[in-house]
């Protein structure tokens, strides 16, 4: 999409992104809240089927549900290093 960033992420199939959102980096970050042995390398996650909104902001070691409804997304444009997005 026009003016993203994604670094160290992996996207899964379906999963569409909105423009100048900036997704990973590459600087060190603290480890996953929901999953810290799997996910502490700095690799963002983004499950199957999303669609992550235009000007969202996911940290690194971020990982997102697949299928994560316009509700959730709408709660907030900036997901933090280590957060978990989606998960019930």
């Amino acid at each position: 999409a026009p003016g993203c960033t994604i670094t160290r992420a992996i996207i899964d199939k379906g999963t569409t992104v909105g423009s100048n959102c900036r997704i990973g980096h590459a600087a060190p970050a603290v480890a996953n809240n929901a999953v810290p042995d799997l996910l502490h390398s700095g690799l963002t996650l983004v499950g199957m089927r999303n669609v992550v909104p235009s000007n969202t902001t996911l940290g690194a070691n971020v990982l997102v549900a697949p299928r994560v409804d316009a509700a959730t997304w709408a709660r907030s444009d900036t997901y933090p290093d280590g957060s978990a997005v989606g998960l019930r």
